[in-house]
């Protein structure tokens, strides 16, 4: 008989050390940090450089074009407010025929949380017009949301020499989308 409440034992402690297991490590992975999340941080650096690339390339002979590229990467209200600054500097980037090719250098991940995320991205743009020919290095603070299943720009500072396409402040609402 004793063996039986041995054997009986046993095989309740077995359970209940599979079962705390089991619920230590539901805890652990609901409770992990997004910030050690390799995928997700893949995904918010891979916004972050397509909008850093299509931003800062450009043909002012053609504005929808330009248009079409970056909206689809920005919260609605990050687009109203692009599409005001561009209709302040369309004009005049269009009457000396302004043109630039960007591309990444680097980027890097300041914070993230659930919803949110700041990247750093710095690069290149060779800018052409018939008034200057140049290449300028930007560096931008990205802000991207989660909106839906993806994520999106809502906000972006240019931190070098010119805030012409900075759109701070823009990211009023963006979760309402």
């Amino acid at each position: 008989m004793w063996f039986i409440a041995l054997v009986t034992m046993a095989s309740l402690v077995l359970v209940a050390s599979v079962g705390a297991v089991v619920w230590l490590a539901q805890q652990d992975a609901a409770s992990a940090d997004p910030a050690d999340d390799a995928d997700l941080r893949g995904d918010l650096i891979g916004v972050a450089e397509q909008f850093f690339v299509e931003a800062n390339t450009y043909d002012f002979t053609n504005v929808p074009d330009y248009k079409s590229r970056v909206h689809p990467l920005m919260t609605e209200q990050n687009r109203k407010t692009f599409d005001a600054t561009m209709q302040q500097i369309a004009g005049g980037f269009a009457e000396i025929k302004a043109r630039a090719t960007g591309s990444v250098r680097q980027a890097a991940i300041e914070t993230l949380d659930g919803d949110s995320a700041t990247v750093m991205v710095t690069g290149d743009a060779q800018f052409d017009s018939t008034r200057i020919k140049r290449t300028y290095y930007p560096r931008w603070e990205i802000v991207l949301v989660h909106v839906g299943s993806g994520w999106l720009v809502d906000s972006h500072t240019e931190l070098g020499d010119s805030g012409v396409f900075s759109t701070v402040g823009s990211g009023a609402g963006a979760a309402h989308q």
